[in-house]
């Protein structure tokens, strides 16, 4: 990775790293120790690190610290997780001039949506936002999560029936 500035590397995939380690952590300090503890392993193997697994490899380690902090606050019993409303990039706020109609709106689709996501499998859940929100390829999602593409890939279409079944549920009852 000499070839590429670190500070570079960190402007594009900080924002990545950090919304996938709040969503699976739902708390905001949390997950930014997660995203600082990424990036200092991302220093000290940055020889190793090679260019164009760059992504895949944040994105391993984000996941694994975060199993790893998970892991360790369940084991401590803790049951002190802030909620956070926290869907990545794809729906971002919307336009500030917009009325307000449009902002509830565009509220309460996020909360509906971020309902739909937490009754997915937590291996399911992670495969969706490192597909959908992070862009990650079925390949680099199976390296990610030590999985064959083909179990992603099922993964996918199976959270996709449950997803598809819960917002149709939360549609006649909403």
């Amino acid at each position: 990775m000499r070839k590429i500035p670190f500070t570079s590397v960190l402007d594009e995939y900080k924002d990545s790293v950090f919304n996938y380690a709040a969503y699976i952590l739902r708390n905001r300090e949390d997950a930014e120790d997660v995203t600082q503890e990424v990036f200092i392993r991302l220093w000290e193997n940055r020889d190793a690190v090679k260019y164009r697994t760059r992504k895949a490899w944040l994105m391993k380690v984000t996941h694994n610290r975060c199993m790893d902090l998970l892991r360790k606050k369940k084991s401590a019993a803790s049951t002190d997780r802030e909620a956070l409303p926290v869907i990545p990039d794809i729906l971002a706020d919307p336009d500030p001039t917009a009325n307000p109609e449009t902002e509830l709106t565009h509220r309460e689709t996020t909360i509906t949506i971020q309902k739909a996501l937490d009754i997915l499998p937590d291996q399911t859940k992670s495969i969706f936002l490192l597909h959908y929100f992070q862009g990650c390829k079925y390949r680099e999602i199976g390296n990610i999560l030590d999985l064959s593409e083909s179990a992603v890939k099922i993964a996918i279409h199976r959270g996709k029936k449950l997803l598809r079944k819960e917002l149709a549920a939360e549609l006649t009852t909403g």
